[in-house]
């Protein structure tokens, strides 16, 4: 046998005698390498079923450990802006972000037809990543002031088509528009902003907002038409808004409700016409900015105030009349409530010291006044620095001071209560 391996070890042939020997060894390593080999193959598929399970426990790990990382508590628009500005520009970071982006449904709700080169595939696709619960905020505008094109209105159906997960959504377009607004009937359960600003040539006997009935958690709605008096009747179906601009002054004014619309979550409130406070019944407002068009000067009836909520904190008038006579003081206790005043029209020197004083000294209970803003006009035959000095003396007093600059011939002046 030892003459067998020096043989191997050079390039001699083997002798005869040796042969047998050599095919003996070959037979039995042979087969002993096959048993081998499938013992490696079972080993090897084992080796891989581990592997794959090891990979699933390594995937599931992450997804635990990721529940309680603290960037879960951080908002999505805020994550959504970290990846849009702070991601490296090489291709390997921004890979890897997008990837992680691409399967947070919260990051593909925000829908918006503004890019020139939106098209239906892309819509798609976020509507797919975008899951199926979360609320979509949807921008639509058309380009063209009377028509839509076939991309646009195959873009704003499939929109409708998930219109029940609409939670704030702006349209701005052509009359086409308009008339497709009309046909969405479906429930609106989660809408909770709504705005129009539509180019409309005639004002259509029906409201947009007519479409919208079906939305029990709308809060705010904004049309840029004007509407009807006929028409307020649609804020029976918007019981959740917080805040609400009317201006609603074309038409007769309604005869009398049956009952007030109720809004009893409405906070802030813009008005055109004292009318519409009739209509409404809201419980806990507190900002009211009131614009009287009327020349005769509604605002000399204090009744009107004293029906206002007493709730109300602040009130601004914006007067078509002049103000010289507006109770202010009897505005002011009239509602016991009010923190904030603000009139936009200008107010004689003495007017606003009359009223400045009283609330400063009066003795309890006092109104709360805490904020006075007005625009006061020079006093007839009196230098401008001697109204100033007048107003200005109100610094002194412990309860308030007042800050003025002049502004075309007027007074632009606030009081801050110091208590």
């Amino acid at each position: 046998m030892r003459q067998l391996l020096d043989i191997l070890a050079t390039n001699t042939p083997v002798p005869e005698s040796q042969r047998p020997a050599v095919r003996s060894f070959l037979f039995h390593t042979r087969a002993r390498k096959h048993r081998l080999d499938e013992k490696i193959a079972e080993l090897r598929t084992t080796l891989e079923e581990l592997c794959s399970e090891r990979d699933a426990l390594d995937t599931e790990i992450r997804k635990h450990a990721a529940a309680l990382s603290p960037i879960r508590r951080v908002p999505p628009e805020i994550l959504s802006h970290i990846f849009t500005f702070a991601v490296k520009k090489t291709r390997v970071h921004f890979s890897s972000r997008r990837h992680g982006a691409s399967v947070q449904s919260a990051f593909w709700t925000s829908i918006s037809n503004k890019v020139k080169t939106f098209h239906l595939p892309k819509l798609e696709t976020l509507q797919a990543r975008s899951g199926a619960a979360l609320p979509l905020d949807v921008y639509f505008s058309s380009r063209d002031e009377d028509t839509l094109t076939e991309a646009e209105a195959e873009t704003y159906d499939l929109l409708v088509q998930h219109s029940a997960r609409w939670g704030s959504v702006y349209l701005s377009g052509s009359e086409e528009l308009y008339t497709r607004i009309q046909r969405v009937g479906a429930p609106l359960p989660l809408l909770r902003n709504l705005e129009f600003d539509l180019y409309l040539v005639d004002q259509p006997d029906d409201s947009p907002l007519d479409a919208f009935r079906n939305a029990p958690r709308l809060q705010e709605a904004s049309v840029n038409a004007g509407s009807e008096w006929s028409k307020l009747s649609v804020l029976f179906s918007a019981p959740n808004l917080v805040e609400c601009a009317l201006d609603l002054g074309s038409g007769a004014e309604p005869a009398t409700l049956n009952a007030p619309i109720l809004l009893p979550h409405l906070l802030r409130l813009s008005v055109s016409h004292r009318g519409l406070l009739r209509c409404l019944d809201t419980p806990i407002l507190e900002e009211l900015y009131y614009q009287d068009g009327d020349r005769n000067n509604s605002l000399t009836d204090l009744a009107f105030f004293h029906g206002l909520p007493r709730t109300l904190k602040t009130l601004v008038i914006s007067a078509a009349a002049d103000t010289t006579d507006i109770d202010f003081l009897g505005i002011v206790q009239a509602l016991p409530s009010l923190t904030r005043l603000a009139s936009t029209s200008e107010m004689p020197t003495d007017v606003v010291c009359r009223l400045l004083h009283t609330v400063a000294v009066a003795p309890p209970p006092t109104p709360t006044l805490e904020h006075f803003l007005t625009r006061w006009k020079q006093s007839t035959g009196r230098p401008p620095a001697v109204d100033y000095a007048l107003l200005i003396s109100f610094s002194f007093l412990p309860s308030g001071q007042i800050s003025a600059q002049e502004q075309n011939n007027c007074f632009v002046g606030a009081w801050t209560s110091h208590l």
